[in-house]
């Protein structure tokens, strides 16, 4: 699973909110885990997307229905917004939830959409302290300690946690390789330049997304391993990460640490989660 999803399985969520709400007799919910994250445009994995999710602030303990998950949480009122009438936890608290539920590579997806849309990172670091003894703090904190606005998508930033969790040294991202005298070579989505190596994530459009107007498959590609050529010209080696590494992240983890080894990499930066 590459992290975003259709716009199929986004409308079905959307319309078991609706469906769900109400049916809701209380008034002190608030929708939160991957409701908020949907409702907010943030990526969520596939896992959880079968129920609508809601917090409330007091109760007994969290509990599962057909097609409803309730957790029992606390907020301050720096928490929740308001989306559409609904009231809804706030993109950082979101991310923080999302972390705590499904782990550190989810938890990091969804952490650096909220910084690419605007977020406060510095938001994010309070309220992982906040939560400091709630169960499966240790992802959130893991994923806010790398959380960026740079990466362009869900699966960049998956990948980067699968590699970081399994000991690979942290990349550089969108990395900017050159020339010796200058010349412009490509932008990388990571890049580990002392051991001259850069890494692609090939999302499932990756060469429709590069067409240009007029252009076929045949010329991406063409173009794609001139681009390739080049950067291997400079003497950097390429790492080429795919949707199906996300499931077996163990293998693509080992191919890059070989690349990098082959370079000098001894394994002493930390990287590990």
């Amino acid at each position: 699973m590459e992290g975003s999803l259709s716009d199929d399985a986004v409308v079905r969520h959307c319309e078991l909110i609706a469906a769900t709400i109400p049916l809701l007799k209380a008034d002190s919910w608030v929708l939160s885990y991957t409701s908020a994250a949907v409702v907010l445009g943030l990526p969520v994995p596939y896992e959880g997307l079968e129920s609508a999710w809601i917090t409330r602030p007091g109760g007994r303990s969290a509990h599962r229905r057909q097609q409803l998950m309730t957790r029992v949480c606390e907020f301050e009122d720096d928490e929740i917004i308001t989306v559409g009438g609904l009231a809804v936890t706030c993109p950082e608290r979101t991310a923080i939830d999302m972390a705590r539920q499904h782990g550190f590579p989810d938890g990091l997806m969804v952490a650096d959409a909220v910084l690419r849309a605007g977020g406060s990172l510095t938001k994010m670091q309070e309220l992982v302290v906040r939560s400091a003894r709630r169960p499966g703090n240790r992802a959130a904190v893991r994923s806010v300690e790398l959380a960026s606005p740079v990466p362009e998508s869900p699966g960049e930033s998956k990948m980067r946690a699968h590699l970081a969790r399994l000991g690979c040294p942290l990349p550089e991202l969108q990395f900017t390789l050159r020339t010796p005298e200058g010349r412009f070579v490509s932008r990388n989505d990571f890049g580990w330049p002392e051991w001259k190596v850069v890494g692609e994530y090939d999302g499932m459009g990756k060469y429709t997304d590069l067409r240009r107007p007029g252009e076929t498959i045949a010329d991406v590609i063409a173009r794609e391993k001139a681009r390739e050529a080049d950067i291997r010209d400079q003497g950097y080696e390429i790492a080429r990460f795919m949707a199906k590494d996300l499931r077996q992240p163990e293998q693509a983890a080992a191919r890059l640490l070989k690349l990098l080894r082959a370079n000098g990499y001894t394994g002493t930066r930390p990287g590990g989660a």
